[in-house]
């Protein structure tokens, strides 16, 4: 395998890993410190924002593609913080819209989730 060639690092980078760096940014979001705010704020910053679009909320977030993938991965900012990651084939064309989509879905289920729950505990300390 070629270690200059651009495909060596897509494919050394998973959505797992991606999932793990997020949930270390988020850690380290958490410092509130100088550097780590300056970190946070550049993935904040990053262009084509599909899932922060899409959810409403802050985000830090990190998209790319390659001849056959879409991916775009990111920390929501939500009450509830969740890590997003979408990679796909379909939706090439217009993927931002396809992105948007699933973002937006993903965030209903997760308030819908958080509600539940909630309300299921509230019902059990009655």
């Amino acid at each position: 395998m070629d270690l200059n060639s651009k495909d060596f690092y897509i494919q050394i980078a998973s959505e797992d890993d991606g999932n793990v760096y997020m949930k270390e940014l988020y850690s380290y979001a958490l410092k509130n410190s100088a550097n780590s705010n300056s970190l946070v704020n550049s993935f904040k910053n990053a262009s084509l924002n599909n899932i922060g679009e899409a959810t409403g909320k802050t985000t830090a977030h990190k998209y790319g593609w390659t001849s056959n993938y879409v991916s775009d991965i990111a920390l929501v900012f939500d009450e509830n913080p969740y890590v997003l990651t979408i990679t796909t084939t379909m939706g090439y064309e217009d993927w931002g819209s396809f992105v948007k989509n699933i973002a937006s879905r993903i965030q209903q289920i997760h308030g819908l989730y958080w509600n539940n729950l909630n309300e299921t505990c509230k019902g059990l300390l009655r």
